[in-house]
């Protein structure tokens, strides 16, 4: 061939992509989002990416269709990962549910099913599931907004039911029954109780549990 140049091999990172001889090896492959690495290789055309950039010759995923994402980071695989999944809810490694809770994932929120026995979703918030453990949570004992506060003394829910835990100071639990907690402020007549700490108090009776 008489009068025209033609390329022999390009220096590294650098590629004839438009197969122009004419303007040599043209492309530098370390920054090219359309040849990236090497001739061909367009980091806008990974699956489920909107748009992707070319760094040091590797695809770099910058925005992903509505409801995927690169959660494993390789950017061969591009959005791999619907955000709709109990593992994935929303955002990557956001998961909905745990060992109390039964949950799905809508929208990109997650949607509480089931608790486990003894656990409650109190709070009304999906994101940390049925927190609450109805036998031994004393703002939610044996069902949720039950707090277990005996008048005049400490509370302990045990097994769902409110017991009394302590006497205050100067008060006794002479019925020995929770539910009207450390009743007396005078001596009781079979010597008086001071709770579980004491000898009966919260041993007997509980109140309020499922």
């Amino acid at each position: 061939m008489h009068g025209q140049c033609v390329p022999g091999a390009c220096r590294p990172n650098r590629g004839d992509c438009d197969l122009n001889p004419g303007n040599g090896c043209e492309t530098n492959t370390l920054l090219s989002s359309r040849h990236c690495g090497f001739c061909g290789y367009d980091c806008n055309l990974l699956p489920g990416a909107i748009h992707g950039v070319c760094e040091d010759g590797q695809c770099v995923v910058e925005r992903c269709l509505p409801g995927l994402a690169d959660c494993d980071e390789e950017p061969s695989n591009g959005c791999e990962q619907p955000l709709n999944t109990p593992g994935h809810c929303g955002a990557c490694e956001q998961p909905c549910g745990d060992s109390r809770t039964t949950a799905s994932c809508w929208t990109g929120a997650c949607a509480i099913l089931a608790c486990a026995p003894n656990h409650a979703d109190c709070d009304g918030s999906s994101a940390n599931g049925c927190e609450a453990n109805l036998h031994t949570s004393e703002n939610n004992c044996g069902f949720c907004g039950n707090r277990c506060q005996p008048p005049n003394a400490s509370g302990r829910c045990m097994n769902g039911l409110c017991w009394i835990g302590r006497c205050n100071a100067g008060w006794l639990d002479c019925d020995r029954n929770p539910s009207n907690g450390c009743e007396s402020s005078g001596p009781c007549g079979f010597g008086g109780f001071g709770g579980l700490g004491g000898g009966f108090g919260g041993g007997f009776a509980g109140f309020g549990g499922i």
